[in-house]
């Protein structure tokens, strides 16, 4: 199912180390396609705490469906290991929730 995914999402890798989003302002589902994603914040004393790790079929992102008013998020995602992602627009995210309603219909 995730190499299907990957097909038709917006393709995007990351070496370890680097921040995938900093802050960032959630326009797109991200889908974990390989690799790991520690999700952190700074506390009041400069101290960074991990809130989550994310890895293989784990998504990132999805709040910008759920508000969809345009704000940035508090929290930080540091590549853990190299990875691999697909965007997902809010449209195609639609579009796989009913196309897989509808798949599952017919068993």
């Amino acid at each position: 199912m995730l190499v299907k995914l990957a097909k038709i999402a917006e393709l995007k890798d990351y070496i370890e180390g680097l921040y995938h989003w900093r802050r960032p302002s959630a326009e797109k589902m991200w889908l974990i396609l390989q690799g790991a994603i520690s999700l952190t914040l700074e506390n009041d004393q400069g101290e960074t705490i991990e809130l989550e790790k994310l890895q293989d079929g784990d998504v990132l992102g999805f709040s910008s469906f759920v508000d969809i008013k345009r704000r940035e998020y508090l929290s930080d995602a540091r590549v853990i290991t190299p990875i691999r992602a697909g965007g997902f627009s809010f449209a195609q995210t639609i579009f796989f929730h009913y196309a897989i309603r509808i798949l599952n219909s017919d068993s």
